[in-house]
């Protein structure tokens, strides 16, 4: 929970500024994850460029001398790269979720294969086998199994991954918007100031209003896949 609020206080500034961009970015997670995966997916890789790569690179020297140098054409810069960093970033978090998936897969099934030998030793003895090899081939099948499990569920996955980065960047939006324009004291406002040191009761309002966006984008989308 906390890690949360430690990242909206690192990027408060960009994420204040940048509105214009998120606001829209994080209502199509919400309210069109299951309009196209890809495209949701591709405009996560966006959001996560142009809050949390940007910011980083621009720490380093080389980088930060050089955006200075073309100064005039940062907005253009920041924009090309974030496209680029979103065309990869769906099928590069494809592969690596499907490996995940095989490494699951493999340690869950040579456990279970060392209890099933274990458990009926004379019955796989029987196959006159060594047990090594039973045992790799239920690493080998669970592995592919689950493998090709995410990989069909792949985009309903996406899609839930969405909603959760839409909530939880629209909620900023909705509970900073509500403090700066309306005279509603909320703790001590703190969510106004970097929100460095907010009270529990904007943690609390905070975390109410990503479980309201998540209810209605989880909702969508199930009932999207239902019909």
């Amino acid at each position: 929970m906390e890690e949360v609020f430690d990242v909206i206080s690192n990027y408060f500034d960009v994420l204040v500024s940048s509105w214009l961009i998120l606001v829209p970015v994080a209502l199509f997670f919400i309210f069109f994850s299951k309009l196209s995966s890809k495209l949701s997916f591709a405009l996560a890789g966006f959001y996560t460029a142009y809050v949390f790569v940007i910011p980083l690179l621009i720490q380093v020297n080389f980088v930060k001398d050089l955006i200075d140098k073309y100064s005039e054409y940062q907005s253009i810069i920041y924009f090309v790269f974030s496209l680029l960093v979103a065309v990869s970033f769906y099928f590069v978090f494809q592969y690596l979720i499907v490996i995940g998936g095989v490494v699951i897969g493999g340690f869950f099934g040579y456990t279970l294969g060392n209890f099933l030998i274990a458990s009926q030793t004379d019955f796989f003895e029987s196959f006159n086998v060594d047990l090594i090899f039973i045992n790799v081939a239920f690493m080998v099948v669970m592995g592919i199994i689950f493998g090709i499990v995410l990989s069909k569920t792949f985009d309903l996955f996406i899609s839930g991954i969405c909603i959760i980065f839409g909530s939880l960047i629209l909620s900023f939006y909705a509970l900073y918007g509500i403090m700066k324009n309306t005279e509603l004291e909320i703790g001590n406002n703190y969510f106004l100031d970097t929100a460095k040191e907010i009270t529990s009761t904007e943690k609390f309002i905070y975390f109410g209003i990503v479980i309201f966006f998540c209810i209605i984008g989880f909702g969508l989308l199930f009932r999207k896949k239902r019909k």
